[in-house]
């Protein structure tokens, strides 16, 4: 019954729609070329960018920079001379250095880890 009714109201808002867009009248087409004239003068009348008096100074342009580049030749040089360690251990691959923390952690947290797995 509701089902019936809501089909029938909806075949009619179709139908209603269908006519709307055939019909193109004098007045609807005026309408839709000044709204897109309109549209056109907007962009073109934007106010334009402000241009800045000079240059801004250097620790503004560059503040969020890494270093400048003075120092990070220095750092580079001073590890080109220094000698490398032979001895050192090597770097432990990811899974290993969770494998050490996960180890390190129970040792600090005692009957809290109950074999969980994600």
């Amino acid at each position: 019954m509701l089902r019936d009714r809501q089909a029938v109201e909806r075949k009619a808002e179709r139908d209603a729609h269908a006519q709307r867009l055939k019909f193109v009248s004098f007045a609807l087409a005026k309408a839709s070329l000044v709204r897109e004239v309109e549209a056109v003068q907007m962009t073109a009348a934007a106010r334009p960018f402000k241009q800045p008096d000079g240059p801004a100074p250097l620790p503004h342009r560059f503040y969020n920079a890494a270093a400048p580049p003075d120092l990070a030749s220095n750092q580079i040089e001073q590890q080109h001379g220094s000698v490398a360690n032979a001895n050192a251990p090597r770097a432990l691959s990811r899974s290993a250095r969770m494998k050490r923390d996960m180890a390190e952690w129970k040792r600090r947290n005692p009957g809290q880890y109950l074999g969980q797995k994600l």
